[in-house]
Formats: structure tokens, C-alpha cells, sequence
């Protein structure tokens, strides 16, 4: 009986990198929040979002979300921190 382990590792490595992970993003809840430097509620404000907007979500940091700026050119992956409290999470379409 023959071995195909690398036929294999191809096969599911094409599985893998064919499906398709569709990015998290926040909508904002609130008025208007601020988007910190540091998961710190004392941390410098960056910027601001008003009700409504969408935020794409880098990583989530325990009761914060690590957002990209949306105001920077695509190439700048500047980002800031929300609180879980003022988003809710909805995925892209």
C-alpha cells in the first residue's frame, strides 16, 4: 500500500487557503465614541466615531477591540482601541 502523505498536506493546505474568513467588523452604537491608543479608558484619544459608522476589527483584546482607522489611506494599518460597550459586532457581507 502506498503512502501519499504529501498529496495530502496539498490537499487540505488548498482547503484551507480556498475558504473564504470574512472580516469582523463594529458598528458603532453610540453618539459619538473615541478611538484610544491603549485598551485604557485614560489613553490618548485618536479619533472619533459617530453612530453608524463600521469599524474593521484587527484583534480583540479583552474588552476592547483593536479597529483600523478608517481616515488613513488604505496602505497606513494605523489603528486605535473601542470598547466592547459602545459597538456590536456585525459581519461583512
Amino acid at each position: 500500500m502506498k503512502k501519499y502523505p504529501c498529496s495530502i498536506l496539498t490537499f487540505f493546505l488548498i482547503m484551507l487557503f480556498s475558504v473564504q474568513i470574512a472580516a469582523i467588523q463594529v458598528k458603532v452604537i453610540k453618539k459619538q465614541i473615541n478611538i484610544r491608543e491603549k485598551p485604557d479608558m485614560k489613553s490618548k484619544i485618536l479619533a472619533q466615531a459617530g453612530e453608524g459608522a463600521l469599524l474593521v476589527v484587527k484583534e480583540k483584546k479583552g474588552e476592547w477591540y483593536r479597529v483600523v482607522l478608517a481616515e488613513n489611506p488604505p496602505d497606513n494599518k494605523q489603528s486605535g482601541f473601542v470598547f466592547y460597550k459602545v459597538v456590536e459586532e456585525v459581519e461583512e457581507e
